[in-house]
């Protein structure tokens, strides 16, 4: 069974610094679900005090866009986005792959870029790993769905190939405990592993300011 580590040697509200930087990217102002869910989240994460909060819109549109003006703004905007990544304590990533491109190479890319000059991440899974039929359907629809599921295939297998590598920079929310389990079974420690909303988890034991135990290394 996969449970949320408490254990006091990862930290509570009261002892974390009110310094730390906390940096959600995301959709945002835009109309979309995971736009309006952190905009449900940003006041009460404003209120907290607790720490610093901020918010860092991805340029969707642009992404999705071809031409040079669009590849310039959207690199311009990113750059600035990975300058917020390297300054704050814990980045928040509200993943759903689309949101980060259209090819499952240029989302990648996006994401590997934001892990890499992050100290600590925290991701919100909108979508999880699905399974890829080794033979799609002959319809214009099932060609579509398989197009779909490959991409996100990609994406997810390079992700967690890179939690792997350094599993307790990462913590990870998902939205059932079934998620949570196939999590464990392709290599996730499960003590990184939350199932209560973000908000919740926040309020709980705020899992974002403070490192996860190595409970391997001991």
């Amino acid at each position: 069974m996969i449970e949320v580590q408490q254990n006091t040697e990862i930290g509570t509200a009261r002892n974390a610094p009110i310094n730390r930087k906390l940096l959600m990217i995301t959709s945002y102002g835009r109309p979309c679900g995971i736009a309006q869910y952190v905009e449900f989240l940003e006041i009460p994460l404003r209120a907290k005090g607790s720490f610093q909060f901020e918010v860092a819109a991805l340029p969707v549109d642009l992404f999705r866009a071809n031409g040079p003006y669009a590849r310039k703004a959207s690199a311009a905007i990113f750059e600035q986005i990975l300058t917020k990544a390297r300054d704050a304590d814990v980045v928040s990533i509200q993943l759903e792959p689309g949101l980060f491109g259209m090819s499952p190479f240029s989302i990648w890319r996006r994401l590997r870029s934001i892990i890499d000059v992050s100290k600590r991440v925290l991701i919100t899974y909108h979508t999880v790993p699905i399974m890829v039929s080794s033979r799609p359907k002959l319809s214009l629809q099932g060609l579509r769905e398989f197009a779909q599921a490959w991409r996100g295939s990609f994406v997810f297998n390079q992700l967690f190939s890179a939690v792997r590598r350094t599993p307790y920079k990462f913590r990870h929310i998902v939205q059932t405990r079934r998620e949570a389990t196939n999590f464990g079974l392709l290599g996730i420690p499960p003590e990184t592993i939350i199932t209560a909303p973000f908000l919740l988890s926040v309020s709980l034991h705020e899992p974002i300011l403070v490192p996860v135990q190595n409970t391997a290394s001991g």
